[in-house]
């Protein structure tokens, strides 16, 4: 974390081991091409799968803070 509020995802600058799904194809039409299913597209909004990710890392959670009286 730095003075202006932004930071390092450790996955864009650490090698990592296994499959990365952000390298995949996203367009239908390149897909498609490559006889490839389309992409699975965004979850319900309520859907309890997605409420359980969210949009930094799979494995983060969010933190509640208490607020300053």
């Amino acid at each position: 974390m730095v003075y202006n509020g932004s930071f390092v995802n450790g996955r864009l600058v650490l090698p990592i081991i296994g499959y990365n799904e952000q390298a995949e194809l996203e367009r239908d039409q390149d897909r498609r091409k490559f006889g490839l299913a389309p992409k699975e597209r965004a979850l319900d909004r309520d859907d309890p799968k997605g409420l359980m990710v969210n949009g930094l890392e799979r494995d983060a959670d969010y933190v509640a803070l208490p607020r300053r009286r």
